[in-house]
């Protein structure tokens, strides 16, 4: 699959499912927080990370279009891939646009979703603990979170 035609399924699947684009980033959000996607090419292969970024609003009042690398929280979405879950997507090994579409979609569910409420996201936190990692002190206070 070819760089363009890649980044205009994600466009396409984005948007779809409710996001707006401005500049290289995509936003989704709510009264109480915003979720920021954006792609990253490997430096070492042809393929794609999809990168968020969750912003509480709250504590970052300032912040409107905020990149992924300015979450709060932070973690890459993961894909179903030739029989395993990777979070790099190889473009250049990619023959369906399914193996996209579903994948983002249920990214999108899991994780988009549920953080764009403070108690979602305070759930989220705590049925995947591993983003725990990714999370700044600061939001873990916010929301109550004890390690």
């Amino acid at each position: 699959m070819e760089k363009k035609e890649f980044k205009k399924i994600i466009n396409d699947c984005l948007l779809s499912n409710g996001f707006v684009k401005k500049g290289k980033f995509y936003y989704k959000d709510s009264n109480e927080v915003i979720c920021s996607l954006g792609l990253q090419k490997s430096n070492h292969s042809n393929c794609y990370y999809v990168n968020l970024g969750i912003v509480i609003k709250e504590i970052n009042p300032s912040l409107e279009w905020p990149r992924d690398v300015d979450g709060d929280i932070r973690c890459r979405f993961y894909f179903e891939f030739d029989g395993n879950k990777v979070a790099c997507l190889p473009i250049d090994q990619i023959s369906e646009n399914n193996v996209i579409i579903t994948s983002l979609e249920k990214n999108i569910l899991e994780l988009v979703d549920p953080s764009l409420k403070l108690e979602g996201l305070k759930k989220l936190l705590n049925d995947k603990p591993v983003l725990l990692y990714q999370t700044k002190m600061v939001v873990k206070k916010h929301l109550g979170i004890e390690e």
